[in-house]
């Protein structure tokens, strides 16, 4: 290595070997480490903290620089570890430790050329022979057979996952992964840098440790599987164990008796494989073990990092509050889907018609958000290639998913016995309540608990459930088997895995609500609805949501979502109107006379910002009853007066233009064209994508072509264009113009 210059490689084994006596060091980035090649982020068992430098040439003034910078950087410490493959004599060992003593006040330990050779002799470190230096040291025979058997039962149990996880190879992506900046870190704006998989499978190379991170269904089992997969393809990689922990901790069976069942050789063998390093434990899902082998699976584990340097370690787990028992230098989160990773996934899903479902998700932005989560992405899939069409509405597409998610049979069982006794449902309507009445999107650990505390008494009350279980029990099965989340600490609070989601609750509660307002509506508790509800901001996105269900509902569901907009009538205009449109035609039906005419009243008030909010208004409903005011402002030759009318809405509902309103457009001039096109593109929608798409086909203007060529580009619509060819020959005809 000296004659050879290979500095990375013997800084790599200097980390494994000092990790041997001292497994609290990490191994530095080999850039900017500040004078450390390895360091601690806390004392040793002895309340010494130690830094490792390493290096070809073994001199004092090698020492005091790595010293300096350390010193320069703040760093308080007690011993710093020299590694250097020179012969170092004790004399001149004694001299430095003095020299470094009274310049920097901390001690200085030397392993030089004979010290490593020792340590390299023993058996243990035989792997790090082979792979820096290339000496093929022969094993113990019987661990070498014990290697190879464990590597075959290694295999045996990455298929068992890939089938009980319907893993395809052909069918999966590589996610996106970044590295979590350190939770003491106070960056105001940290930085996440990008990793991919390979640099995890680095990770675990050296020995290092890691947190994977990610909300409910990002992909965390798919990622250890894919990491499992590329280990054993490596035979001088550590021997993948994949780990499900919840089956361990459930098992009552001790952790490396558990694996010894699963791999099928005895206990002893597997710590001893162990202790020589040549395990990776992939460890799933520290978040789903139960309460009542929490504690038993801490004290299984929090040791293994200690009693075992060189084991690498990888635990995946949702943000919970009991956090894996060993520290971990390394976190690491499963990042959303991007629109690129989508179009593959769903082009490899073997769907029929793969095309139809990109255009959906470029079309419809609610479920374009939604399906970031893999879990959702597949769940659409799933429904197309049943033969199903995708709900159109926002409330119906979050209603699939929730179903889609519930009747999955690991959450199934977590939420249909105590704690939760099948009404989880109904505790997280009362905590979206609380999160929207407080105008946040969480709770603290006691606002939850208090929450779930109430609901459990009013269910016993009416006979629901017989004892009360505890809420933090029913709390943490919440986040185990359904939308809610644990938010990292410091600070720690609790969430949905989206907002939409709370705001689907809200609006169920809502729904029960309103509900029994109108089974026995007075005055008092009619206002108090508008008070509390109507009155209030936070409310707007679950009212939104629940209009959207009873819209689409029965003659029951229509009544009640008019006389909601009938209430908000007396309290904001602009609301019932927001409502209107939300529910659709059929309710309009029923409140067009009223509403129509507080907005024309509203319109004729004295006053310019009177008229934009009445305006404004006017296209929440969406409804085509306001033409005749409309279209003179569309058609002002006053350019600032048609800007402004168009701006008024952002996503400007084109049906509120009347049926005829394409023949109108049609007879525009092509500028005027080009200019309302343009304007749609700042906030596209489905009906403005069919628009631009129609006028492709059929339009002969080429700047008209342009500006709806670039409504598309603007709204992601790349399948939409990729599937008419027709499209993209007006469009290449139009540039050329």
């Amino acid at each position: 290595m000296v004659e050879s210059q290979r500095h990375r490689d013997f800084q790599r084994l200097a980390v494994h070997l000092v990790k041997r006596s001292w497994p609290e060091l990490q191994a530095t980035e080999e850039q900017n480490d500040g004078g450390e090649d390895a360091t601690s982020f806390g004392a040793g068992a002895d309340g010494l903290r130690r830094s490792m430098a390493a290096s070809l040439t073994g001199t004092l003034a090698k020492i005091r620089a790595d010293a300096k910078r350390i010193k320069e950087r703040g760093v308080n410490l007690g011993v710093l570890i020299f590694v250097t493959p020179v012969p170092v004599d004790n004399l001149t060992v004694t001299e430095w430790r003095k020299s470094v003593a009274e310049e920097f006040k901390h001690d200085l330990y030397v392993i030089s050329q004979a010290e490593i050779i020792t340590r390299l002799e023993q058996p243990e470190n035989h792997r790090l022979c082979k792979e820096y230096l290339g000496l093929a040291i022969e094993a113990d025979p019987s661990i070498a057979e014990l290697e190879r058997a464990v590597r075959q039962a290694s295999a045996n149990v990455l298929r068992g996952w890939k089938a009980a996880n319907r893993y395809d190879d052909t069918k999966t992506i590589e996610l996106t992964l970044f590295e979590l900046p350190p939770p003491q870190s106070r960056n105001p704006a940290p930085e996440f840098r990008k990793l991919s998989l390979r640099d995890i499978f680095a990770l675990v190379r050296q020995r290092g440790n890691g947190t994977l991170l990610g909300d409910p269904g990002a992909g965390k089992t798919f990622t250890l599987i894919q990491l499992a997969e590329l280990l054993l393809q490596d035979s001088s990689a550590p021997i993948p164990i994949l780990v499900p922990l919840a089956a361990w901790a459930s098992s009552g069976h001790e952790f490396f008796s558990f694996l010894a069942i699963q791999l099928g050789i005895s206990a002893d063998a597997v710590a001893k494989l162990a202790t020589l390093g040549s395990f990776a434990f992939l460890l799933n899902g520290w978040n789903e073990i139960s309460e009542a082998g929490l504690e038993r699976a801490t004290a299984g584990l929090k040791t293994l990092p200690l009693n075992f340097p060189a084991l690498p370690l990888i635990v995946s787990t949702r943000n919970s509050l009991q956090a894996p028992p060993f520290a971990t230098p390394f976190m690491i989160q499963v990042a959303g889907l991007s629109h690129e990773q989508k179009v593959t996934i769903i082009r490899k899903s073997g769907l029929r018609d793969s095309a139809a479902l990109i255009a959906e998700l470029e079309a419809n932005n609610s479920l374009l958000e939604i399906t970031d989560i893999p879990l959702f992405l597949s769940a659409s899939i799933a429904v197309v290639a049943a033969g199903e069409r995708l709900p159109q509405s926002r409330y119906a597409i979050l209603q699939l998913f929730v179903e889609h998610f519930e009747g999955n049979p690991d959450h199934a069982a977590g939420l249909k016995g105590p704690p939760c006794n099948s009404l989880h449902r109904q505790y997280l309507e009362r905590i979206a309540v609380k999160m929207t009445e407080s105008s946040g999107a969480t709770l603290t650990f006691d606002e939850a608990t208090d929450v779930i505390a109430q609901s459990s008494v009013e269910f016993q009350q009416r006979g629901h459930i017989g004892e009360i279980s505890p809420s933090a029990d029913i709390l943490d099965r919440l986040v185990r088997h359904h939308m809610l989340v644990l938010t990292p600490n410091p600070g720690s609070s609790y969430r949905f895995a989206h907002q939409q989601y709370q705001e689907w609750f809200g609006a169920e509660a809502l729904r029960h609500s309103i509900g029994e307002i109108i089974q026995n509506e007075t005055a008092e508790n009619r206002f108090a609805f508008q008070r509390d509800v109507l009155n209030r901001i936070q409310w707007v996105e679950p009212l939104l949501f629940l209009m959207d269900r009873l819209g689409g509902g029965n003659e029951a569901h229509l009544e009640a979502a008019a006389r909601v907009i009938r209430w908000s009538m007396q309290v904001d205009l602009h609301l019932a109107s927001e409502l209107a449109g939300a529910a659709g035609r059929a309710v309009w039906g029923q409140v067009r006379d009223e509403l129509g005419d507080l907005l024309r009243r509203w319109y004729e008030a004295d006053g310019e910002q009177q008229r934009y909010c009445a305006l404004s208004a006017m296209l929440a409903t969406e409804a085509p009853d306001f033409q005749d005011i409309l279209w003179p402002l569309l058609e002002s030759t006053d350019r600032n007066i048609r800007l402004f009318t168009i701006r008024t809405r952002r996503n400007f509902p084109l049906s509120c233009l009347g049926p005829d309103w394409r023949a109108k457009f049609a007879n525009w001039p092509a500028e005027r064209q080009v200019e309302f096109i343009r304007e749609l593109s700042w906030q596209s929608n489905r009906e403005h994508i069919d628009f631009a798409v129609d006028i492709l086909q059929t339009g002969k203007e080429p700047q008209v072509n342009v500006a709806c060529f670039e409504l598309l580009l603007d709204a992601r619509a790349y399948e939409t264009l990729a599937g008419n060819s027709s499209v993209i020959q007006t469009c290449r005809i139009g540039r050329m113009d």
